[in-house]
């Protein structure tokens, strides 16, 4: 598939309204590559640098918008708000891109994601985007629907917790659980994902546990390492939880869980600094060396 990105944007509208969505999607992506790389702009976009700036922006916006409406028409909703697809970004190039407003509030609705649409809607009712009406009736329309809807969340939040605060009870026994399938074997040196967290006989955490300040700690060592061959090395899991579920874990093997009782960390086995590997010791099975985790 070759052309300028506007011969592309074409195609990909012309794909589009023959129900072609996965082929129109290639096209809307080929441009942004075309886009992104500066290739091929020389016969789509003006010669002045602002004006080229400008237009980028301009089709970039338009191209992610048409790319996240070829996921809505599948049904695809999560599709049309995350990665490569994500409509919200289109806005980034173009704030006031009426159809990406509109789509990413169709995604964010049929995701039954009711608090992040509602905030948006109002931000657009507040903001008098009467310039553009027909994402300003859809608002209108949606904020009545939105409202029932979380009044209904809200009722269901209430019941969950009163059925919570019986399961969760003063005199419950903790336990530490993996979160995770723990690997029968692994190579020397290689890191693997570890989640652990405390929880009752429903796996549930009362909160209230841990005060401000205070914090909850486990240790992590190695089991049947008597002369201390090998240790424990750990790191931080690649990205960041966004609700900080991650807690941490030091070089002591120390792990220091968050306000949920969990933590996230990543760990390898490692020939310790003063001893020497045995020279056919490149995989240690679990078997004979083990990871334990018990109250610090």
């Amino acid at each position: 598939m070759t052309g300028s990105v506007k011969e592309l944007q074409t195609k990909g509208n012309a794909l589009y309204g023959d129900g072609r969505y996965e082929a129109a999607r290639a096209c809307y992506s080929q441009a942004l590559e075309l886009i992104a790389s500066g290739g091929d702009l020389l016969a789509s976009a003006p010669s002045e640098s602002t004006a080229a700036d400008a237009w980028k922006a301009v089709t970039a916006s338009q191209l992610l918008s048409n790319r996240a409406q070829t996921a809505i028409q599948e049904r695809d909703f999560a599709a049309a708000l995350r990665g490569a697809l994500h409509a919200t970004q289109a806005l980034k190039y173009d704030a006031h891109n009426e159809k990406a407003l509109l789509r990413k509030l169709i995604a964010l609705e049929n995701l039954e994601r009711f608090e992040a649409a509602f905030r948006q809607v109002e931000s657009i009712l507040d903001g008098g985007e009467k310039g553009v009406p027909t994402l300003f009736q859809y608002c209108v329309t949606a904020r009545r629907r939105l409202r029932k809807n979380l009044a209904k969340d809200r009722e269901v939040a209430a019941s969950e917790v009163e059925q919570m605060g019986k399961m969760v009870h003063g005199n419950q026994q903790l336990r530490i659980n993996f979160g995770c399938l723990m690997p029968s074997q692994v190579p020397l040196g290689q890191f693997f994902d570890v989640n652990v967290n405390i929880g009752n006989e429903f796996g549930l955490f009362r909160r209230d546990y841990v005060k401000s300040g205070e914090h909850i700690y486990l240790q992590c060592s190695l089991r049947n390492n008597p002369d201390g061959r090998y240790k424990l090395v750990f790191e931080a899991p690649p990205t960041e939880s966004d609700n900080d579920d991650t807690g941490e874990g030091d070089a002591s093997g120390r792990l220091t869980l968050n306000y949920r009782g969990k933590v996230a960390f990543r760990v390898a086995i490692v020939v310790a600094d003063d001893a020497k590997p045995d020279e056919e010791a490149s995989e240690v099975p679990f078997g004979v060396m083990a990871i334990q985790i018990h109250a610090h």
